[in-house]
């Protein structure tokens, strides 16, 4: 079964609201998730994405590196913090 982009957003909806709306957009999702939460997401999506040939790789290295650590991603702080608001 593929989950699609609606899908993924239902199920964090739930996940973070306990609840279903009748609408709900982006800027709501992103101003409830706390950073452990976004975090958690990411690390899921890069597990049910690993061997998924039509996600980006370059989308997955890039969260990939950005959960390693800004170490890891090998920029300044800057694009560094640059990167995850790209994501």
């Amino acid at each position: 079964m593929t989950i699609g982009r609606r899908d993924m957003k239902d199920q964090l909806r739930d996940y973070v609201t306990g609840q279903v709306p009748e609408q709900i957009d982006d800027a709501y999702m992103m101003s409830t998730l706390s950073v452990d939460e976004a975090l958690r997401v990411l690390e899921e999506a890069v597990e049910y994405h690993a061997d998924d040939l039509n996600f980006p790789s370059e989308t997955l290295n890039t969260i990939e590196l950005l959960l390693k650590g800004e170490e890891a991603y090998g920029t300044d702080h800057e694009s560094y913090i640059l990167g995850w608001r790209l994501l």
